[in-house]
C-alpha cells in the first residue's frame, strides 16, 4: 500500500472519493464538503493507493495553535475517521507522515493498539442507556430524581420544542463560545458543525430540542442520530435562566422524548462526572495520539535527546577531522 498526502482535496481525492464504499451512516457528500470547507484553513488529505487503485481516504485539518493534525470529522460526526476498509484506515494511521491525535469515538472498529507510529492510546467511560429500561430508577439511585423535580417545579411551564429555526446554531455557537480558550478567536470545527447540522437534519439524523421563555431560548441540546441511538453533543443554557434548573429539566426530557419516539438507547458521552448520576458507563472515547519518531521523542524528552545527538555527531566530525590532520602533518 502506497500513501500520497495532498495539500487539498484534489481530483485525486475526488477520484478516490467516487470509488470508495460509502460509510453506512454518513454520505460521501457531507464528507466531502467537511473537507473542502474553509480553504484558507491548513489541510492534508491522505489518499492510500494499492496496485494504482484507492483503497483509503482520509481528510485533516491542523489544530489552530497546535502541533496536531485531526480529521475533518472530530467531534462532528462518530464513527468516521475516512473512506476504506477498517483494516486498511487503520494501517493508514500506522503509516500517518505528521502528527495527528484521533478521537476514536463509537467507532465500529475496535481501537487501535499502539505500534507503528501509534504510540499512545488514552481510553475513558462515556454514559448512557437503553432507553426501553427504567433509567428514572437509575436517577432516583443516584439522588439525580430529586435534582430534576426540583428543576422540573421551576421551569416545568417552559415549552418544548424541536428543531426550532435557528436553534441549533444558537446551540453550537453559544457552547463554543462558553468552552472556547481563546475568546478572540472561533474554532474551525465550529463551522464543520454547523454545516453537518443542516446536511443532517436535512436527512433526519440531527435533531435540537429547546426550552424557551417569552420567544427566548433558554437551553438547547442538539443530538445526533447514529445507529437508531440518541448521542447527546453540543448542549447549553442561557446563564440568565440558570435559577430555573433549564439544563436538567430539558435533558430529563430528552431522556423521555427518546423513549417516546422509539430509539433504542442514548448516549451523553463522557469526560464530566454528573454523567454517571444520569447513566451508568456504558461504552468507551478514545484519543489515539501518532507521531513520526522524531515527533515522538521531542514529545516525549523535548529537545534533550535531539540536542545530544547532535552534540555526539559534532562531536564525532571533531575527533574525525584532528585526526586527519594529525594524519596528514
Amino acid at each position: 500500500m502506497r500513501l500520497s498526502v495532498e495539500e487539498r482535496w484534489s481530483t485525486l481525492a475526488e477520484a478516490a472519493a467516487r470509488d470508495l464504499r460509502e460509510h453506512p451512516e454518513w454520505p460521501t457528500t457531507l464528507y466531502r464538503e467537511l473537507a473542502t470547507l474553509a480553504d484558507g484553513e491548513e489541510r492534508r488529505v491522505v489518499i492510500a493507493t494499492d496496485s494504482g487503485k484507492a483503497v483509503g481516504l482520509m481528510a485533516f485539518q491542523r489544530e489552530r495553535g497546535g502541533l496536531n493534525w485531526t480529521p475533518v470529522t472530530q467531534w462532528v460526526i462518530p464513527d468516521f475517521v475516512g473512506l476504506g476498509e477498517p483494516a486498511i484506515q487503520e494501517e493508514m494511521l500506522r503509516r500517518l507522515p505528521f502528527r495527528s491525535k484521533i478521537a476514536w469515538w463509537r467507532a465500529s472498529a475496535p481501537v487501535p493498539e499502539v505500534g507503528g507510529r501509534i504510540w499512545h492510546v488514552d481510553t475513558e467511560s462515556t454514559y448512557g442507556t437503553l432507553l426501553s429500561a427504567d433509567f428514572e430508577a437509575h436517577w432516583k439511585s443516584t439522588d439525580c430524581a430529586r435534582t430534576i423535580r426540583r428543576a422540573e417545579r421551576r421551569s416545568g411551564a417552559l415549552p418544548l420544542t424541536i428543531n426550532a429555526p435557528g436553534a441549533a446554531e444558537w446551540v453550537i455557537r453559544n457552547c463554543e463560545r462558553k468552552w472556547r480558550a481563546d475568546a478572540s478567536a472561533e474554532l474551525p470545527r465550529t463551522q464543520h458543525r454547523l454545516l453537518a447540522a443542516r446536511h443532517l437534519e436535512q436527512l433526519g439524523k440531527f435533531f435540537t430540542l429547546t426550552l424557551s421563555s417569552d420567544g427566548d431560548l433558554a437551553a438547547g441540546q442538539n443530538i445526533l442520530l447514529h445507529r437508531r441511538e440518541l448521542v447527546c453533543i453540543d448542549t447549553y443554557r442561557a446563564p440568565q435562566f440558570d435559577h430555573l434548573g433549564v439544563g436538567n429539566a430539558l435533558l430529563a426530557r430528552v431522556y423521555r422524548w427518546g423513549r417516546e419516539q422509539g430509539y433504542t438507547a442514548i448516549d451523553i458521552g463522557g469526560g464530566f462526572s454528573y454523567k454517571d448520576d444520569w447513566s451508568p458507563p456504558r461504552g468507551t472515547k478514545s484519543y489515539v495520539q501518532i507521531s513520526p519518531l522524531l515527533d515522538r521523542v521531542r514529545a516525549r524528552y523535548g529537545g534533550r535527546v535531539l540536542s545530544a545527538c547532535r552534540a555526539l555527531v559534532r562531536r564525532a566530525r571533531t575527533l574525525m577531522s584532528t585526526r586527519s590532520e594529525k594524519l596528514s602533518g
